[in-house]
Order: structure tokens, then sequence, then C-alpha cells
């Protein structure tokens, strides 16, 4: 995308040419180092991109990052209070803990805390109100049969991408609990699909498929990874790859597009003959044609 206006030019600093941050929108470890994604000044979405954070010299637009991080995890805290009424909260020994991590976790020192804290928001959303959650790089292509149900990711991990339980489910309350009682921020995925397969192994040990036909663990349906994840993450390029013979996904309620594994920025270009143009199309024909004709899209 070109923007509608010239981007500045770069800016000298230290004897060297540096783009302008606009704004800090994330942040990550990789390589041992510390990460910030970074908006540039007068450049589109689509140029966002992850910077050592010894190369980001804006240091008011860093502090005001860890600010608002410092004052998400606050909200947070605040959520979980109004969960403190819940019919099966099991007794004070278990609230203490849950509340104690929630309120003293420093976000300063949590390299994932977006996702940690994702992590979390999800659990104490579904604890409360219950249904279907989807990440919002799913796209579903048919009705799920089963209200409450968690999914495979791989024959020996659980997917914490997508799930249905009511609200109140004891499940979700044991998610909450391991997500505190086993809790490292710093290890990659560990809060959230960590969560979900220990759990499921507490109750099942690793479930085993027949052919694709969902198995029941804890009392709900568990399905296989067929149904959500016909495309594994290492393969994640695919979508993105044109098809001499497209796929149905005959036995898939939705689809990851595994957008965390894109630091290449794919994405879905109209006229392409790509999978995921195709996917566009069929499923998801307003957002498709707001992509196709510039238009904002809203949600």
């Amino acid at each position: 995308m070109v923007p509608s206006v010239e981007p500045p030019a770069p800016v000298l600093v230290e004897g060297e040419l540096e783009y302008i941050v606009e704004k800090i929108l994330d942040s990550r470890v990789s390589r041992r180092k510390l990460q910030y994604l970074v908006k540039w000044k007068g450049y589109a979405q689509e140029d966002n991109s992850w910077v050592f954070a010894s190369d980001v010299h804006a240091p008011d637009l860093v502090r005001a990052f860890h600010h608002l991080a410092k004052n998400l995890h606050k909200q947070l805290v605040l959520f979980y209070n109004e969960l403190d009424g819940s019919p099966i909260l099991k007794n004070r020994e278990s609230r203490i803990h849950i509340y104690f991590m929630y309120s003293n976790v420093n976000p300063h020192r949590e390299v994932f805390w977006t996702h940690v804290k994702s992590d979390a928001c999800r659990f104490a959303l579904m604890w409360k109100y219950g249904g279907i959650y989807m990440d919002t790089d799913v796209i579903s292509i048919r009705r799920i049969p089963e209200d409450n149900f968690l999914a495979a990711e791989t024959f020996s991990t659980t997917s914490s991408s997508v799930f249905g339980l009511s609200s109140y489910h004891t499940l979700t309350w044991e998610f909450m609990e391991n997500f505190v009682q086993n809790y490292r921020g710093s290890k990659w995925g560990h809060q959230g699909p960590g969560v979900f397969t220990r759990v499921v192994n507490k109750h099942c040990g690793v479930p085993k498929f027949i052919y694709i036909d969902h198995t029941k663990c804890a009392n709900v349906s568990y399905f296989h990874p067929e149904r959500f994840y016909p495309i594994l993450y290492p393969s994640w390029k695919r979508y993105f790859e044109v098809w001499s013979k497209l796929p149905t996904f005959k036995n898939s309620f939705a689809l990851h597009l595994w957008n965390y594994m894109n630091d290449e920025k794919e994405t879905m270009v109209p006229r392409t003959n790509t999978l995921v143009e195709h996917l566009y199309q069929q499923y998801c024909p307003s957002t498709y044609d707001a992509i196709l004709n510039s238009k904002a899209t809203y949600v």
C-alpha cells in the first residue's frame, strides 16, 4: 500500500539516518533480546516491524508503552474482582491464589505480556459469559456441532485458539487455576496452549482418536486436529501460496491462519489466486470486498 502522503524522510541520530517512530505496539524476546513492534510515522500498518530495543531511540514512546501495559494489567485485576460473586468460586484460598497472581505479576518484566494478558482475559471472559472463543486469525467455514468442546492442535497438544464452554464451566476454572499454579510468563505458549494441554492431560492423558471422529475428555467433546488445524504452523505459508487444486477442508469447522508465525507480513492480496484469497472470497466476502475496494472495515 502506498501512503496517501509522502512519508517523512529519516532523521540523523548519532551520525546515522533513522526513521521516526510513531508508536510502540508490542514487545517480545527474539534471540534472547528484547524487541518492540514499531509503527513508523508516515507509513502504513503493513510496514510495522520488529526492532531490537537498543535500536529504538524513542524513550518517551517506550515509557508510554510500558505505562499502558501496566494500566491494562490493573484493569485485568479489576475485572477479576467482578468474578468474585460467581457461582462456583470454590473457596477463599483459591480466590486469594488467583487474585495474588493477577495483582503481583510485573508487566515490565514480562516479555510476552501482551499474549499472557490475552490468555488471562479469554479465561476470565469465558468463565463469566461462556460461548465460543476464536482467535481473530481463525476463519469459520461451517457450523460447529457442539457447544462445549476443546480442540486438539496436534495429537499431543491442545489448542487455545478455539474452544467453547458454557459460563462458569468447571474446566474454565481449572484453566484459571492452572494458569496461576504453573505460571511461566517468560516461556512462549506456556500460559495459553500449555494451560489447555496440562489440564487435558490431567483428565485424559493424551486423547486417542479413531479416524477424525471426536472423543470425550472431562465430559466435553474433544475435536481431532483436522477440525481446526488441517494446515499446521510449520506449513503456515501454504495459505499464501497458489494451489493447483484447491483443498475442500471438508472435515474442518474453521481454519487457523497462524498470524503470529507470519514474520514475513504475508497478506491476502486480491487477484493473486492464493489459497487465502479463495478463503476470503468464500467465507469472508464483506472483508474481501472492503480490501478489494479499499474501503474501511469495522468490527
